[in-house]
């Protein structure tokens, strides 16, 4: 879709977009762009067409930029969930599972945590595998 836009964005009249508000029109250099009309409404009309350009080229930047950083957030997100998987075993095994790893383990499409989230279940589980330890050593 942002392709598209691109290539719209691309295809429009050359140069920086103003309005003159008192002939009504956008212009770009002496090129007419548009012609707002009469009314008193239209001022706003024509200052936000002459801005549309780049405004548009503005928001799909910040669209790449924010595209770019989920797709790096999403790799550490896989990252964490890959390095937690021993995890989910060890936590079955002394039947300790946190609410978090229990929806993980149960459904594997809801894989949504924060880092924070991760190192709070990593935590517990180690406290845990040390209070399962302490308590074999006691018992042994």
């Amino acid at each position: 879709m942002t392709n598209e836009i691109r290539e719209r964005v691309a295809a429009i009249t050359p140069g920086q977009w103003e309005y003159d508000q008192f002939k009504e029109k956008v212009f770009s250099g002496e090129v007419v762009v548009c012609d707002v009309g009469e009314d008193w409404e239209t001022d706003a009309d024509g200052f936000f067409i002459a801005a549309a350009p780049d405004d548009i080229r503005f928001l799909l930047t910040e669209v790449e930029r924010l595209q770019t950083a989920l797709a790096a957030v999403s790799s550490e997100r896989d990252a964490t969930l890959a390095a937690l998987e021993p995890f989910a075993s060890v936590a079955h095994r002394f039947a300790v599972l946190p609410d978090e790893i229990q929806i993980w383990t149960l459904y594997p499409s809801l894989r949504v945590f924060h880092f924070r989230d991760a190192v709070r279940i990593v935590r517990g589980l180690e406290q845990a595998a040390r209070q399962h330890d302490d308590a074999a050593e006691g018992s042994g």
